[in-house]
């Protein structure tokens, strides 16, 4: 290997290393942020005083401070059973067998006896 692409090989490794190491040191730094306003939530059939609950920002942090949550998920764990006896999933058709002729597909196998 020459001298000259020695040098440049080092620059690089160099580099590389920087910018993993500020990616790191910047990048690893929480954003300090307001704490979210509290939330006044009626609830019907409950005693006339409204409860206040403080929400935090799904957006910018979840429970383990890190991943937002995205906004397609469900809002509870409870799973609706009353899906299956909906019309759309009663409409549904199983996909039918998927039957190929051999002689028709790829090459012939090359580990076979």
């Amino acid at each position: 290997m020459t001298s000259t692409k020695r040098k440049i090989y080092i620059a690089l490794i160099i580099v590389c290393f920087s910018a993993t190491g500020g990616v790191l040191y910047f990048g690893l730094k929480s954003p300090s942020l307001p704490p979210a306003p509290p939330v006044t939530i009626a609830v019907p059939g409950a005693s006339s005083s409204p409860v206040t609950t403080p929400v935090s920002n799904p957006i910018v942090t979840s429970s383990d401070g890190f991943y937002a949550v995205p906004q397609v998920f469900p809002q509870d764990t409870k799973f609706d059973w009353k899906l299956f006896d909906s019309d759309a999933y009663k409409n549904l058709k199983p996909i039918p067998d998927l039957v190929l002729d051999p002689s028709t597909v790829g090459t012939t196998n090359p580990f076979g006896k």
